[in-house]
């Protein structure tokens, strides 16, 4: 299995998770799945009366090739060089965080980012903290950012599984 086919497993598992739980939390909600399309480029994956959910399963950075519960990444451009989830239609952010969902508005994300990413593009993405990062495999045209967990906090709440 490579490792794209195990990250889009993961993230399916995630986003399942998710459902599972904001359907054992709101069990007369009205829930909506995106299209192909809705979920490619309007970064979606849920919607739960009426608020869209992107999720986003722990990611592994860096040189310890190690998931991460200390950094969330933030896309700015996806591999495409398209918009990334950050500007997509997504009104919050869920990732995937130890035992629970943490609860980002996505609004919160994009102002988080003006005010503390430095346009300082760097080529190891253990230097992208608060700096552009740009994977050059393959000719990505990605753009990420990283930033620490405990920022994301202050502006975010949590469901628990």
């Amino acid at each position: 299995m490579t490792k794209r086919e195990n990250d889009e497993i993961r993230g399916t598992e995630a986003e399942l998770l998710f459902y599972n739980i904001m359907l054992a939390k709101y069990p007369d909600a009205v829930f909506v799945f995106p299209t192909d399309d809705q979920n490619k480029f309007e970064h979606w994956d849920i919607e739960v009366n009426g608020i869209k959910y992107d999720v986003k399963d722990e990611k592994v950075l860096g040189k310890l090739n190690a998931i991460s519960q200390e950094y969330v990444l933030l896309e700015i451009k996806n591999i495409h060089g398209y918009d990334g989830w950050l500007f997509g239609k997504a009104d919050s952010i869920a990732f995937k965080y130890y035992d629970s969902f943490l609860i980002s508005p996505r609004l919160k994300l994009i102002e988080y980012n003006k005010l503390n990413t430095k346009k300082i593009l760097v080529k190891n993405i253990d230097d992208a903290i608060h700096k552009l990062y740009r994977r050059v495999k393959n000719d990505r045209l990605d753009l990420i950012t990283i930033a620490p967990v405990d920022d994301i906090l202050k502006f975010s709440y949590q469901i628990y599984i």
